[in-house]
C-alpha cells in the first residue's frame, strides 16, 4: 500500500469518528429539548399530548372542539351554522337548539348542590331548578316576558310559594312556617304586605289589613273560645273593638271579658271614650 493510500484511509477513518461524536452530541441536546410529557410518551402511540383538538368536516369547518378554557378543559359541539350547540366544561353542562330565539338548557353542579335552567339565550330562564343544603327551590316564569313567575321554596323548615308580577316582584304568598303554621299574603306593587290571613301557634284565624308602613289597620280574629272580634286601629293604638275582647279597668285592675256583641271605643291617649253594652 502506498503513501497516498494510506493517509486517505486515514482521512476517512477520521471524518468518521467525528460524525459520530457530533451525532451523539446533537442526540443528546434533542432529548433533552423535548418535554416531560412527550418525552415520557410510549413509542406504539397510545398517549397524544396537545393544547387543543379539532373535529374538521370536509369543507374545513370546525365541528367539534377539545380545549383549555382558559386552565379548565372544555368540549364543544357546533351545529351547521358554526354557533355553539352543545358545550361540557367543569360541572356544566350546556344545550343549545338551532332556532332563532335559541332556547338554552344549562345542568350544572355546585359545591353543596346543583341547577337545572331552561330559557331563552339572551333572557331570564323560564324554568330553574336549584338544590343545595340549605334550600330547594322551583322557578316557572311566563314564557311571554320571563317575570311573571310562580316560585316555590323550601329553606329550612319553612315552605312557601310566591306569585311574581310582570316587575318582578312578589304579589302573593302562600307559606308555612317552621312551626307548620300556614298563611296567605297579599302585596302591592311595591312588594309590601298589605293582608294577611293566617293560623297562630294555637290554631286560631287572623285576618289583618295593613297600611304603606307595614302597621296593622284592621284585624279580625277568634279567641281561644271561637269568639270573633274587630280590632281597628290607628298608626299607634287601637281606636275601636266590636266583638270580644279583654278590657282592663283601670279602677279596679281586673280584666273583665266583654261578649261578642259588645263595643268599645278608645281615645287617642288609648283610654276608654265609650262601650256597650
Amino acid at each position: 500500500m502506498n503513501g497516498e493510500h494510506l493517509w486517505l484511509r486515514v482521512l476517512y477513518i477520521a471524518v468518521a469518528a467525528a460524525g459520530g461524536i457530533i451525532g451523539g452530541v446533537l442526540s443528546d441536546s434533542a432529548l433533552h429539548s423535548i418535554s416531560p410529557a412527550t418525552a415520557q410518551t410510549p413509542a406504539n402511540g397510545q398517549i397524544v399530548s396537545a393544547n387543543e383538538f379539532r373535529l374538521l368536516a370536509e369543507d374545513g369547518r370546525i365541528k367539534a372542539r377539545l380545549f383549555l378554557d382558559p386552565y379548565v378543559p372544555k368540549l364543544v359541539l357546533y351545529d351547521y351554522r358554526g354557533d355553539e350547540g352543545a358545550s361540557l366544561t367543569n360541572g356544566m353542562l350546556k344545550l343549545s337548539s338551532m332556532d332563532v330565539a335559541q332556547q338554552q338548557i344549562l345542568l350544572w353542579a355546585e359545591q353543596h348542590g346543583g341547577s337545572l335552567s331552561i330559557g331563552g339565550k339572551d333572557t331570564d330562564p323560564q324554568i330553574e331548578l336549584s338544590a343545595s343544603q340549605y334550600f330547594t327551590s322551583l322557578n316557572l316564569a311566563s314564557a311571554k316576558d320571563h317575570k311573571r313567575a310562580i316560585q316555590a321554596s323550601a329553606h329550612g323548615d319553612a315552605l312557601s310559594v310566591l306569585l311574581w308580577d310582570h316587575n318582578a316582584e312578589q304579589r302573593a304568598g302562600l307559606e308555612l312556617d317552621d312551626r307548620d303554621n300556614p298563611g296567605v299574603y297579599l302585596y302591592d306593587k311595591k312588594g309590601e304586605a298589605r293582608a294577611s290571613l293566617a293560623l297562630n301557634d294555637a290554631g286560631y284565624p287572623d285576618f289583618s289589613l295593613l297600611d304603606a308602613q307595614k302597621r296593622i289597620r284592621a284585624d279580625l280574629e277568634l279567641d281561644g273560645e271561637g269568639s270573633p272580634s274587630l280590632t281597628l286601629n290607628d298608626p299607634k293604638q287601637a281606636r275601636a273593638v266590636l266583638g270580644s275582647s279583654y278590657l282592663k279597668n283601670t279602677t279596679t285592675g281586673s280584666t273583665e271579658h266583654r261578649s261578642p256583641s259588645s263595643l268599645i271605643l278608645f281615645r287617642e291617649d288609648g283610654k276608654l271614650l265609650w262601650s256597650a253594652p
